[in-house]
């Protein structure tokens, strides 16, 4: 089994694949953070992400690339703001 790969990345934020299925997913100090939970969201290494994120983070390829726009574009804007 080859594991998840980088397929994208806008800033902090990638898109990933495993097999036929993707994730957006963020990264900080080398650990991958699903984008959505309850509060409190556990960093794992990238070979984890596939038993880590709760199935419903995971997407075609088409979702997940707008989620990756929206994502890193609200990030964008929030950047524009503050500086």
């Amino acid at each position: 089994m080859a594991g998840p790969k980088i397929v994208e990345e806008r800033d902090n934020y990638l898109l990933v694949c495993d097999g036929g299925r993707y994730a957006v997913v963020e990264r900080r100090r080398g650990l991958y953070y699903p984008m959505h939970g309850d509060g409190e969201r556990r960093g794992v290494p990238l070979e984890r992400l596939p038993t880590a994120l709760p199935a419903a983070d995971w997407s075609d390829l088409g979702t997940a690339a707008r989620i990756l726009d929206d994502v890193a574009n609200r990030r964008e804007r929030l950047a524009e703001n503050i500086w």
